[in-house]
């Protein structure tokens, strides 16, 4: 699935992303903001969307995996509000404060929740 070594791409700089803020090291509040939005248009309009329209009914309809599915679907939602919690906190995660550890937690969970969510679409749906 190309669509998730995109995904897995943004995750790396989601991780860049946190070792800095732990380090002190600066970074580019651009590229957080540019990576929530890859996340936002292409996995959660495009791929996640596609998902949810092909293969997730089907599943559905023909009994398999259905316990799966309505976690992958859950997932899919929480990720979405995750990202724009995301989106709304990168412009002033320079500022160190309570927005800036709201951000970190925020790119901690996505992180942590599509990890082994792509991994079980990739081994387990496909």
């Amino acid at each position: 699935m190309r669509e998730h070594g995109v995904l897995d791409r943004v995750l790396l700089i989601y991780e860049a992303v946190i070792r800095k803020f732990s380090s002190n090291e600066d970074f580019d509040p651009p590229l957080v903001t540019q990576s929530g939005e890859i996340i936002r248009d292409f996995i959660n309009n495009y791929h996640e969307k596609s998902e949810e329209t092909y293969v997730f009914p089907r599943l559905k309809k023909a009994g398999q995996m259905v316990d799966l599915v309505d976690t992958l679907l859950r997932q899919h939602e929480a990720g979405r509000n995750v990202t724009q919690t995301i989106l709304r906190l990168a412009p002033a995660s320079r500022k160190d404060g309570d927005e800036r550890k709201q951000l970190v937690a925020s790119i901690q969970s996505f992180i942590t929740m599509y990890r082994p969510h792509a991994a079980r679409e990739d081994t387990d749906l496909f």
